[in-house]
């Protein structure tokens, strides 16, 4: 019966919202009894899956004790098939304990009172393979002992969600995003059309792939059961789009990893001693077991390798651990967006992977074009792109195609890394570099089939007037490296020092960063590198962190602020905290991951201008900017959709962005991607809608601060300074570049169990219940990915 949508049918003829389904102990009620037979069977389950423990109970009343005692056990309530899935009921995808607290017959407090007493932790992290595959289906291991299927509360909120829309289906594939400099365009601006890509038949696989279709996933799934005997706390989650791991934790540390000679030294292993151990864990350590040949990062090609690039750093809240950053590579060709963190601690073992990994299903990787060819056809997109068409925006100051630096890396594209609901095959590409656009050049056939715009829409201070010109460099006003002063300052130059100030002091008061590159560390003399800013460009409505040097910007890692924009302090502190990220390698500026990019620059600035503005401090977002006001601002956290004058809602996804419908989805059910109007008309598509999909993480960041009640969601607020310390935990620890909007909220998550454990901040267990129910509030759970 579970199989066909019965339950819904059962939950309807119950008593009490479900009392007859979820009535394990046969009392009539649904309480501590139900959960205390839910314990039992959870035990029984997970020790069969890690331990190899024989049943002694008919846990699913077939009549039989054997080895498939957790395929529809009793204390399945939602229907998946086992502890471990998270499946519609009632209106909003639940897990099992979520379930059982639908149909509890107390107080709301009541059960969360009686799951503490229980030991039953509804925040714990996923243990399951495959969030959201809840449903065995044929293609399951015949016996589940010793399997791993167990999710032992596998869930990732509070059971005592009252309703949530479910996930609206995946789009079709294949959607070209792209870059808008301006992030939500100005006041009459023209809207571009959507631009969709064909996509190419999957690359055929060779002698050196896996060739049968399921092979790399029973091979990740053999991996991480012998990983759980070896390491008895350790948890997976399982990326769906790439059928690889995007998180492990609970390793037990194990000092001089395979590859390793760690260096005995009070301050732990050396950077090399670091790249040793971690590449190692890749290869005959940790995620190969010491008794298993499986991967739990099976590729299809197996050349591919991981690789640690960039120097590792210290931990910002554990000075003891240190943290690398890997890549994946094919014959020394990297993988794009599939960057990791690796945390060391200080014997030299491994105890946490974060990030994101490709199957790199790619035979060849010759390319039967060059450089040359391949940086012609990108000129040639870019030509079109900023010509414009009868519903396309021409671009406005768009670079000199035709003389503008352009370079182009072969790079390996999986279009699951940068955007979880594409289908599209691995290419071999050339990505070529021409001022801030980046676009993807396929190695075999030309195609310029995908692109986007790397730049962001910082310490010492150094500022730059152009005078409303937009010849760089204009005319410097200040620089605190050489004391240099004009004896007239106008007052953008002015707002633009002190607030540059105040930026840096902020990052610096509350985490000890030295600057935007924090390329000093602690105990730095100069404070980081200096903060240059280039005020009054133009007539730009708009303020912008440059990544590179192009012809809208003068050089690399420098501040460009309109008239008037330096003015406001958010807005400031949100463009060089992009500065942060871009320094933090992490979060590339497209899809979901530039969400997070952009929803992050949001935190960060909406709580400077709160550190400073104390008691005055709001959570909306350029109000100060020219033709906005508190009433009337550009975004707000605390309401993402923005009403208008009459109290209607300017959020609107099958309608054109307008002055009058600019509000930002509050829920990830309500996610845009560029077939929605309201992003799809938008300049090149914002990137894949990025200053729109950013107001969900936005709203959850408000709810763990504020608290409030949020599509029947209760959240009690932990305070700003919390809040402050978890974006940056999850800004510096927990990300990767292709991180997306889900994973975001799970750093979040991780770093507070993280720092309640070591007892730091002030953070609580309870802490983390009301970040898990923001989580909720807002649909940021696994398993809605």
């Amino acid at each position: 019966a579970p199989t066909i949508d019965a339950l819904e049918s059962v939950l309807a003829l119950s008593r009490a919202n479900g009392t007859l389904l979820a009535d394990l102990d046969g009392d009539g009620a649904v309480g501590p009894g139900d959960l205390s037979v839910y314990k039992r069977q959870m035990a029984a389950i997970d020790a069969a899956a890690t331990a190899n423990a024989p049943f002694t109970e008919d846990l699913n009343g077939d009549g039989v004790v054997d080895d498939n005692e957790c395929y529809w056990p009793s204390i399945d309530l939602n229907g998946s098939g086992a502890v471990s899935g998270i499946k519609r009921l009632a209106g909003m995808f639940r897990s099992d304990l979520q379930a059982l607290g639908f149909a509890w017959a107390g107080a709301v407090g009541t059960f969360e009172t009686a799951l503490a007493e229980t030991g039953l932790n509804a925040a714990a992290p996923a243990d399951s393979v495959a969030a959201n595959e809840s449903t065995p289906g044929p293609n399951y291991p015949a016996k589940c002992r010793g399997n791993a299927v167990a999710a032992a509360v596998a869930v990732s909120a509070p059971a005592t969600v009252a309703s949530q829309e479910p996930v609206p289906p995946a789009p079709p594939a294949a959607v070209i995003i792209g870059g808008n400099t301006s992030g939500t365009p100005a006041p009459g601006e023209p809207k571009t059309a959507p631009l969709t890509v064909v996509d190419t038949a999957p690359v055929r696989t060779a002698e050196n792939l896996v060739a049968e279709p399921g092979a790399v996933r029973d091979e990740v799934q053999t991996a991480i059961d012998a990983l759980k005997r070896e390491n008895p706390k350790l948890r997976v989650t399982i990326n769906p789009a790439t059928g690889l791991p995007s998180s492990i934790t609970g390793f037990t540390p194990k000092a001089d990893a395979p590859g390793a000679a760690v260096s005995r030294s009070i301050d732990g292993p050396s950077d090399e001693d670091v790249r040793r151990i971690v590449e190692g864990f890749f290869t005959s350590g940790g995620l190969a077991s010491s008794v298993s040949p499986a991967r739990a990062f099976a590729t299809k090609n197996r050349q591919a390798i991981t690789k640690m690039i960039g120097k590792p750093k210290r931990d910002p809240d554990f000075p003891d651990r240190t943290i690398a950053t890997v890549e994946q590579q094919v014959d020394g060709i990297p993988v794009f967006g599939s960057t990791g963190k690796v945390t060391v601690d200080q014997l030299g073992g491994v105890s946490k992977y974060l990030g994101t990994a490709s199957q790199v299903a790619i035979e060849d990787t010759k390319p039967k074009i060059s450089e040359a060819e391949a940086i012609e056809a990108a000129r040639k997109k870019l030509r079109e792109l900023i010509k414009g068409g009868p519903d396309l925006a021409p671009m406005p100051m768009p670079p000199r195609i035709a003389t503008a630096p352009a370079s182009a890396v072969l790079t390996v594209f999986d279009p699951a890394i940068v955007d979880k609901k594409s289908k599209g095959a691995t290419r071999l590409t050339y990505l070529v570099s021409i001022e801030s656009f980046r676009l993807f050049i396929d190695g075999k056939t030309g195609e310029a089939f995908y692109y986007y715009r790397d730049q962001p829409s910082g310490m010492l201070r150094r500022i730059y007037d152009l005078g409303r010109s937009t010849i760089f460099p204009g005319t410097k006003v200040a620089d605190e490296e050489t004391h240099e002063i004009a004896d007239t300052i106008n007052s953008d130059s002015m707002t633009a020092f002190q607030n540059g100030g105040v930026v840096r002091d902020y990052f610096f008061m509350l985490f000890g960063r030295d600057g935007y590159d924090d390329n000093d560390g602690p105990a730095g003399p100069r404070g980081g590198s200096v903060l240059e800013s280039y005020v009054r460009y133009g007539s730009l409505s708009n303020a912008y962190w440059c990544p590179q040097q192009s012809s809208a910007c003068p050089k690399a890692n420098v501040m460009v602020y309109g008239p008037g924009y330096a003015e406001a302090i958010d807005i400031v502190g949100h463009e060089i905290t992009h500065g942060i990220v871009a320094h933090e390698k992490n979060l590339l500026y497209l899809n979901e991951s530039g969400a997070v990019n952009e929803s992050l620059a949001d935190i960060f600035g909406t709580l400077i201008e709160q550190y400073i503005n104390v008691p005055r401090g709001n959570w909306v977002i350029g109000e100060k900017l020219p033709g906005f006001s508190e009433a009337t601002p550009m975004r707000s956290m605390a309401e993402p959709n923005l009403k208008d004058v009459a109290g209607n809602s300017m959020f609107n996804r099958d309608v054109r962005y307008s002055m009058s419908n600019r509000g930002q989805p509050d829920r990830y059910a309500d996610v845009l991607t560029p077939l929605d109007p309201l992003c799809g008309k938008t300049r090149m598509q914002d990137n894949g809608c990025v200053h729109f999909n950013s107001g969900i993480l936005n709203k959850f960041a408000y709810l763990i601060s504020e608290g409030g009640q949020h599509y029947g969601v209760a959240v009690n607020g932990i305070g700003r300074i919390k809040l402050a310390r978890l974006a940056y935990r999850t800004m510096t620890a927990q990300l990767n570049e292709s991180s997306g909007l889900v994973e975001a909220a799970d750093g979040f998550l991780l770093s507070c169990f993280e720092l309640s454990e070591a007892g730091k901040g002030g953070f609580t267990p309870e802490d983390c219940d009301q970040v898990t129910a923001a989580q909720n509030a807002v649909g940021l759970v696994q398993g809605n990915s």
